[in-house]
């Protein structure tokens, strides 16, 4: 358990305050008896001046953090009598106080001591005088100009002593001048009110008398220069006391780069420092607000979650920069699109979310509403932008909440519009989706899948098996795409019921890790018990973009390779035409690599994506599979066929192997024999086999060729 305070107005406290003694220290050259700072709670001292270092005999080394009870400086019970005193009335005046030196020798003298506030204590400042023909701390103020000068110019604070009653200044130092513009001689003739200080008498005297009660406290003010304006000035405030008269010291300096700095920290504190808009912290803020006037006055807010489709390919391919300037137009165009008392913010990379606020009318006018400006926004994002030598064009999924109907929990209203935008994702990207509740029981239900599969991972619930590749003309196996399967029990689930999953999670890398190394397992296992005598027998693995972007997936090829001991080009990692799409010189450079490894590349489904011959010719690839969506209509759609034969033909050109994916009937591998397609995979020859079956079957088809 632990507990978080805002300390932050404490520690300023804290800063000031040793201004403060800096400022006493400065008087310490004026004064010429000894003095002593102790702090009350651990009685020990802080500082003494170099009076008493002579003339009681004790360095400053030698006393400084020391009780000063073990000192023996005076008696036990004058001591505790004069510290009663001190608590009680704040400060006192003693006659007849006898201090012992270093040496043992007896002084009798006065003692004028006073509580002050230091470092968020309390301390007494106290001095000692055994001759009245020198000065006292008290009456310091009572020297000659020439000495007032010299101990105060220096310094670029602001001193000056006025009188308590009057506030008509005493004496002031140079500083004022540098200051305000005033002339010392001329402030002389004026009074703490005639220079703006104090806004009223009341203000004063409210003031001085926490001053009296507590000690030193801070007044921040605004004081008037003619060629300036107003300044913010910050004073460390004392009443001292002579003789039964009181006057106010007040020791100042110039705070306004401080405040700038500080207006700009908390600028940046809740705003975007790349747009300028507000962020989560201040979208979090207005949207708690505007809760408060839909509950109060009957009204309706919303909030669109907005995200930039594909945005991360911009930064990847043409860099950062222009990626900072697309976002930069969109903050443009999306402030151009809403009202001014709407709020647009930025709360992630390419994420923004939009408050609408004081909608009228029931529901479903305001949904009409919320959703016409989400469609606005959209279209207005999708205009192409102009950036250096690049044409770009973006589109924008946008997930929509209703306040109050879908939550006034302002955590609870952003996590459904995120649901909403996954949604408008899971749509196909560039749509609009309102938040339903039943999305979010999906939600729920995604995340249970999801946390069950981290489960069967650790419980070793995967299993391969195996899609046998067969070469028409021979029969004969060549190769096997390995595909992941989860047995629960007798339940056993296919891809499709949670790759999407994987895919949208860092699981993708690990369950893809266990399938490169299972599967180089597996192969190493047919070679063993030489079920394999084909030296291009291959195993195809699909793998997705994340995974080859991710910097362990080079390593992780080469370290499987090497474990199972089996051939580089065992292996064809087979990548959706995805790939194409985001394709960025990273992820090139990354296939080559591993194309210099010794692994191929196959690109699975061909002919369902946005492929095109010079994307093709970019890409390290071997091998071209025709998805089975083609080869189903083969024999029927006169337009699939030719998709076919193109894609043949096309691979023929490029020296690519091609494969037919999902073949079932023997009019199909017909036409693929006659249009030149002699490998392929499907029901006519087997459906997807364990591993103890593919084995079997390749060491029966090894017997065969001995």
């Amino acid at each position: 358990m632990g507990f978080l305070k805002d300390i932050a107005e404490r520690k300023q406290f804290k800063r000031y305050m040793l201004d403060a003694w800096q400022q006493y220290s400065t008087l310490k050259s004026l004064i010429r008896e000894p003095l002593i700072l102790v702090d009350i709670r651990t009685g020990r001292i802080i500082e003494v001046n170099a009076p008493f270092e002579r003339i009681l005999g004790w360095s400053m080394k030698q006393v400084v953090g020391v009780p000063i009870a073990d000192l023996g400086i005076w008696q036990e019970s004058s001591r505790n009598k004069v510290v009663k005193l001190i608590l009680k009335k704040r400060t006192v005046k003693l006659t007849d106080i006898q201090l012992s030196t270093i040496d043992g020798d007896v002084l009798t003298g006065e003692l004028c001591a006073k509580i002050v506030r230091l470092n968020g204590g309390l301390a007494v400042l106290a001095t000692f005088y055994y001759s009245h023909s020198l000065m006292t701390v008290e009456r310091f103020f009572n020297v000659n100009e020439r000495e007032f000068s010299s101990a105060f110019d220096p310094t670029t604070d602001v001193v000056t002593i006025s009188d308590f009653q009057t506030a008509k200044y005493i004496k002031v130092n140079e500083a004022i001048q540098n200051l305000l513009g005033y002339q010392q001689a001329n402030l002389l003739k004026k009074t703490e009110f005639d220079i703006g200080v104090w806004a009223s008498v009341e203000e004063r005297t409210d003031f001085l008398k926490k001053v009296k009660e507590d000690g030193p406290q801070l007044l921040e003010t605004a004081l008037y220069r003619q060629e300036v304006g107003y300044m913010p000035i910050k004073f460390v405030v004392d009443i001292l006391c002579t003789e039964g008269k009181n006057y106010v010291m007040m020791v100042g300096h110039d705070v306004t780069n401080l405040r700038k700095a500080e207006r700009r920290a908390i600028h940046l504190a809740y705003h975007d420092p790349l747009t300028n808009l507000p962020n989560r912290t201040l979208l979090y803020e207005r949207l708690e607000q505007q809760i408060k006037l839909v509950q109060r006055y009957n009204l309706h807010a919303a909030l669109l979650f907005l995200d930039l489709d594909h945005f991360k390919n911009i930064n990847d391919s043409i860099g950062h920069p222009i990626g900072d300037a697309v976002l930069k137009i969109v903050t443009t165009r999306l402030k151009a699109s809403i009202r001014t008392n709407d709020t647009v913010s930025r709360v992630g990379g390419d994420e923004f979310i939009i408050l609408l606020t004081r909608l009228e009318g029931d529901f479903n006018e305001v949904e009409r509403q919320v959703l016409m400006t989400a469609e606005r926004i959209r279209e207005i994002l999708s205009e192409p932008m102009l950036i250096d030598a690049y044409r770009l064009q973006i589109s924008t999924s946008i997930g929509v909440t209703i306040i109050p109907e879908h939550g006034v929990n302002t955590s609870e209203l952003i996590k459904r519009a995120d649901i909403a935008l996954y949604k408008a994702k899971e749509l196909g990207r560039n749509m609009i989706a309102t938040f339903r509740s039943s999305m979010q029981s999906a939600v729920v239900q995604r995340m249970r899948i999801e946390a069950k599969m981290r489960q069967a991972l650790q419980n070793k619930e995967f299993k391969l098996c195996f899609h046998p590749q067969v070469f028409s003309r021979t029969h004969e196996i060549t190769g096997a795409e390995a595909l992941i399967r989860w047995v629960q029990g007798k339940d056993v689930f296919s891809p499709e019921h949670f790759i999407n999953i994987l895919e949208e999670t860092q699981l993708i890398i690990e369950v893809g890790e266990w399938i490169i190394l299972e599967a180089c397992r597996l192969y190493a296992k047919l070679m063993d018990n030489k079920a394999i005598s084909l030296l291009d027998f291959k195993f195809c693995v699909n793998v997705s973009p994340k995974q080859i972007q991710h910097e362990g997936f080079y390593d992780l090829i080469e370290r499987a390779l090497k474990q199972y001991n089996i051939p580089k080009r065992a292996i064809t990692l087979e990548v959706t035409e995805g790939i194409v799409i985001q394709e960025t010189n990273n992820t090139i450079e990354k296939m080559y690599a591993l194309k210099k490894l010794g692994v191929n590349f196959a690109i699975d489904d061909f002919g369902t994506g946005y492929s095109s011959l010079s994307y093709l010719k970019k890409l390290p690839i071997d091998m071209l599979k025709i998805d089975k969506a083609f080869v189903d209509t083969i024999t029927t759609d006169i337009h699939d066929s030719g998709i076919v034969s193109a894609i043949i033909t096309m691979a023929n050109s490029l020296d690519f192997e091609v494969i037919a994916e999902g073949v079932e009937t023997v009019d199909q591998l017909s036409i693929l024999e006659e249009k030149g397609c002699y490998l392929y995979q499907g029901y006519l020859f087997s459906k997807p086999l364990t591993f103890d079956s593919l084995q079997a079957l390749l060491v029966a088809q090894s017997s065969r060729q001995i």
